[in-house]
Order: C-alpha cells, then structure tokens, then sequence
C-alpha cells in the first residue's frame, strides 16, 4: 500500500507543489543529528508524520480513501478496495491541511481542509469544505462566496444526494441554522433553525433534525439541550432530573420511544451514559465507570449507542447492545487482537466488508480489512512501517498516594533495553490541564526518550480530564500548589520504587506543561537536574492578559475558576517572579506566532535568566505557533531536547555553577 501511495501519485488537486516557504535543516543540525542518532533509532523516526490515516471504505465498498503527509501537509489519496491501483490523490496549493472527510455516497466525498495554528494547538483556522468524487472530478466549494462557515452532521444512506449541515451564518448571528445540502451542485434547503445561540444539533438517517445542544458563551461549563418529538412540534428545553456542576450532551434521539440517550456528569461526577424517557423526565444510567468518565461509544449504521470506552488504565468497553452487529465485530476483533486498541471501524452500508485500525503503547498503528460474515481479515498497511513493535517500550500503568491521600494514576515507560532500575528519568507533563489527561497508548515523546534510556513517567495529576468533575475541579487556581505537589510526589513515588536514581531526574513539559516543568525547579531547587519549558507559561498575568483564550468570555470564565484574579498570588506562582529559585539549567523553547501562549513568556523569562545570571539554552523559531508543526524545527527540537537533558543527567554530580 505505501508503494502505491508513493509511485502511483499522479493526479492532482488544484497545484500540487507548495508555494509556502518551509524551514530546512542545516548541514550543521543535519551532520549533528546523524551523530547522535549513532546505533540508536534515528530521532526522525519518531517524529515523522504518519504514512497514512483515517482509512475509511466507501459505502459500497469499491474503494479505500486515506490521508497522507505529502510536501508538509495532509493529502488524500483514492484506491481501489483491492489496493491495486490508485485513482485519486489530491492536496492544495498552499499549507492547508486536508482536516477529515467522510464519504457521503458511494462515489463522493465531502472534505474539511483548513490551516494549523500549531501542533499542540488543537486549532485550525481559514476552514473551508469542499466536495470531490473518488477520481478527483467535480471538486466544488459551494460555500466560497457565502459568509458563513458548514459543518457536516449527517450523511443520508437513503438520500445519497443529499447530506444535513449546520450553518452558521453572519446574518443568524452565528446561530446555527440546520441544511440539506445537495452535494452534486450546493442547493440548500432549510430544515430547522433550533432555539439555540451557540451549539451544534443531530440529526436521524432520515434528515430530521430533533435535538440540539446549547452550549452558554459565557461559561464552558454550561449547556442545555433542546429537544422535539418531531417536525412541526414545539422545541422544549429539557429538564433534567438532577441539577448541579456537570455536562450533559445529546447522543441519539429515539422518536418513535421518545427517548434522548446522552451523557452526563450531573449525578455521579463521572460523565456516564444515560436514556432518558422524555414522556415521564425519569433517567437511568446504562454505562459508568466507578473511577473515569466516558473516553468514547460504538455506534452502528443510524447513529444507535451499541457500545462505551472507557479508559481507567488500559481501555475497556461496556456492550451496551451485544446483538448488534457492530457490536459482536468490536467484541470479535478485541478477542482476536489482544492487548490492542480497536478503533476507526469503517463499514460499508450493508455491513459486510470493513476497515478498522489496532494500536497500542508498541503498535503506532495497523490498519486491516475485514469480511465481517467470514471475519476474514486481511492485512493493509503500518502507519509507520518504520517502526518495529519488538524495538519499542512497553507502557504500564501505575499508581500512588499524593501527600494529601488522593489517588493518582499515571504511565511508566521504561527503556527496551538495557538496566530497568536506578535510571536518569524525565517526568513529562500533560498540557491543557484542566480537562486533558494521559492515555495508554503510542506516545513518540515518551518512545523517543524511553530508546535513549530514560525511564518517563507521565502523570495524571489533580485537575486532568477523565477522573471526574471533582477531581478536575480540584486543580482549579492550584497551579504551582497542590498540582505541583503531585507532580513532586510523582518523582519521589519514581525514586523510592527504585527506577530512577534521585541525582539523575528532570521535568519537561509543554504548555501548562512547560509551566510546570520551570515551577518544578522553583520549588524543588535540588529535585531536578534540569528543566525544559516547551511553548510554556512563565508568567500567569500574561497568560490571563494576551492569551486568545482570554479573547471571549467563556474563556475569560475559565481563567478566573482555574488561574484565579488576584495579581500578587499570580505572581507568586509564576517563575519569571521567582527566577532566585532555580539552580538548575533551563530549556526555554517557543514559536514566534504563538497564540495560546504568547512568545512573550518566553522573551520576559529569558531576559530575568540573563539579568540573574541563570545558566539556560534558547531555541526560538519564526512562523511557528504553539508547538512546532515544521518537520525540520521539531527534529531540531527533539534534538536540542534529547541532547540538554543527557547532559544533565549523565553523571549524579551536579554541573559547575549549579
């Protein structure tokens, strides 16, 4: 498969050849790098993107469409379902990126393309849909010209020209407004406009659109849904039985039982799956996890909860409709590929031909096609065939006591090879925080360090997603306080079970992990050897004045619960006000164009090291944003990063003027 991906390239989207200027390595960072990859797995192995994802069979199952990187940016690619010839591969004229797609019949697709702020981000920007059929013909935008941006909610099995969205035009204020959209020639007609301001709305196979959900401007923390028992009938707001902090959000509508299955957080803390009965308001939980909240559902053809993930160490799933037919496929593939994470199922219409991707903390990730009668399965391709299982570390889940008697969980990542106790070991710290967490699974940060014989361990401490509403809210304004003390205990938990050396250890994190990591030095002076802050914060008042989070008010809400208001306690929990502190070297490493955390961070933390005469190295690169998205830049990185801390934690003696 990647043969044909890489020889058989010979159509186009529009030009082919990228007009953006593109950062390339040096001959000097290039002859480094080979010398320190030496005998080890070259660092570029890594890092590079993967060959191909998102596979997904067409309806009728003539063909397989996947994305690839190709001169920096996501292309698409059509083949034959047998993988013998390649019909289509298209990609634009400029650094945006094919985001997703899907099929919306049996020979078109609809595409999501837009441009990356920066690898970490998690944002795109300049976001535009377009149509093409499987041989590249008949590429339309039908939304160029109109002032407002389409999201796709539905594809029609019975209705294969048509396809709902949601529009969201300047004219509506924003509002939603539900659409059929003909996707040969971009006639819309309109369906519904939910009394909703901002939210998103679903919609059954057959169009109709019966629930929304309204998400508040003011606050990420609320939301209602709105709901009607069909077209013509009057829109309701849905009156939960259980008030209080919590989400709730809409999963599939049930007409003809007049029951709303969604999600919430409301009785339990932990976000568990409920049907409600909209006749009588009675709820009752089908699915929940005593310790984390739901991680993701199987669903069948019309859109029907047939399954939950859950993630509390390895993941699990809860069978919540076993005779369903997706559901015996999800159970039949789990049984045969053991210790695996199954996701991606792509079916055809009919149910009988599938593609569904395995991975796990050594498998970057497979991708194979099923007959699901015979289950028959045949064998695609590697998303990164580079990279054999045998050679990589195996990630096992863990768990310690905070200094308070909380429950914290985390990932222990140890060397392939070589000793597994007394090592150097690097804590990495998740970004976010509120909300994010650590997965078992492939992680190439956490691969990368392990081959060079670090021991890494991540930490989900207080304030992470996925533990429930109490424990996320238990990090709010608690950055450098109790979240820092976890991490500390974190690192002492790693010493007194023997796997690292106590005169050996660093912390590196990105984003709120890059904050972290400089207040770890802060406040365990003689902890750590080292420190990298990677697009980090170093100053709190900063981050609550100029971050585009701060731009709108759900935003500005979020800082005030999570950072706080009060500018001399922010102060006190920055490092760039507490520089005296640190003894160790720091890594300051940042994007120019960064807009969640602004350069200026870095700038204002390097100049307070200079005045103090603070021992730290500087990597700073233009047109990057919040994290580096460029090949070059991030090898670059690693590179720096790898190299920083080896040498600072070579030898237990600790380094001249530290």
């Amino acid at each position: 498969m990647r043969k044909s991906f890489i020889v058989l390239m010979l159509l186009g989207m529009g030009l082919v050849g990228c007009t953006f200027q593109k950062a390339q390595l040096t001959s000097e960072i290039q002859s480094e790098l080979d010398r320190f990859n030496g005998n080890h797995q070259p660092l570029q192995d890594f890092f590079r993107e993967a060959e191909y994802s998102q596979l997904k069979i067409s309806p009728d199952g003539r063909f397989i469409a996947a994305l690839y990187p190709r001169n920096g940016v996501n292309s698409i690619g059509i083949l034959s379902s047998d993988l013998k010839g390649l019909l289509f591969t298209g990609q634009f004229d400029d650094e945006r990126h094919i985001l997703d797609y899907e099929w919306v019949n049996n020979t078109r697709l609809i595409l999501r393309a837009g441009k990356k702020y920066g690898y970490l981000d998690g944002r795109d920007w300049d976001v535009q849909t377009f149509f093409v059929d499987y041989n590249g013909r008949n590429f339309k935008n039908f939304f160029a010209k109109q002032r407002a941006s389409y999201h796709l909610v539905r594809i029609l099995p019975n209705d294969p020209d048509h396809v709902v969205m949601a529009r969201y035009h300047w004219s509506d204020r924003g509002r939603p407004t539900a659409v059929k959209v003909n996707v040969n020639n971009g006639q819309e007609k309109k369906l519904a406009s939910p009394p909703i301001e901002r939210g998103f709305f679903l919609a059954d196979e057959q169009g109709e659109v019966n629930v929304a959900l309204e998400v508040s401007d003011e606050s990420f923390d609320e939301s209602q849904i709105h709901y009607r028992l069909g077209r013509g009938t009057k829109w309701e707001k849905l009156q939960y039985p259980v008030k209080g902090k919590g989400h709730l959000k809409p999963l599939h509508l049930d007409s003809k039982s007049k029951v709303l299955y969604l999600t919430s957080s409301l009785e339990t803390g932990r976000e568990g799956v409920y049907r409600l009965d909209l006749t009588t308001g009675q709820s009752k939980l089908i699915s929940g996890d005593p310790k984390v909240d739901v991680t993701g559902f199987v669903m069948d053809r019309g859109d029907r909860l047939v399954g939950v993930i859950y993630d509390p160490d390895y993941p699990e799933v809860e069978m919540i409709d076993p005779n369903a037919e997706v559901m015996k496929l999800y159970r039949d593939l789990l049984i045969s590929f053991k210790h695996q994470r199954v996701d991606g199922v792509s079916l055809t219409y009919d149910q009988s031909v599938g593609i569904f991707r395995i991975s796990s903390d050594k498998n970057p990730g497979e991708f194979y096609k099923i007959d699901v009668k015979s289950r028959q399965v045949t064998f695609l391709g590697r998303s990164r065939s580079w990279l054999k299982p045998e050679n990589l570390a195996a990630m096992k889940p863990v768990q310690f006591k905070a200094r308070d008697g909380l429950d914290i969980h985390g990932y222990l990542t140890l060397p392939p090879k070589g000793p597994q106790k007394n090592l150097p070991a690097v804590l990495v710290v998740h970004g976010g925080p509120h909300g994010v967490r650590d997965f078992w699974g492939y992680d190439p940060e956490v691969q990368f360090l392990a081959e060079r014989g670090f021991a890494v361990l991540q930490v989900n401490y207080r304030g992470s997603g996925g533990y429930g509403t109490k424990f996320l809210e238990s990090g709010y304004k608690q950055w450098g306080l109790k979240m820092q003390d976890d991490l500390t205990d974190a690192t002492h938990w790693l010493v007194k079970e023997g796997y690292a050396d106590p005169k050996r250890l660093a912390i590196y994190g990105g984003s709120y992990g890059g904050y972290a990591a400089l207040m770890g030095a802060v406040r365990e002076p003689d902890l750590y050897r080292c420190a990298v802050t990677y697009v980090g914060v170093s100053y709190l008042t900063i981050q609550r004045s100029d971050s585009d989070t701060a731009n709108f008010d759900a935003g500005e809400d979020y800082m005030d619960r999570a950072l706080g208001t009060d500018e001399d306690d922010l102060k006190k929990r920055s490092a760039l006000y507490n520089i005296d502190q640190i003894k160790v070297p720091i890594f300051i490493a940042h994007g120019k164009d960064d807009r969640r955390v602004p350069f200026s961070n870095a700038e204002e933390l390097r100049k307070a090291l200079e005045k103090a005469g603070k021992p730290f190295e500087w990597m700073a690169k233009d047109s990057e944003g919040h994290g580096f998205s460029q090949d070059a830049n991030r090898y670059e990185f690693y590179l720096r990063l790898a190299q920083f801390l080896e040498k600072h934690t070579a030898t237990p003696t600790r380094a001249a003027g530290n």
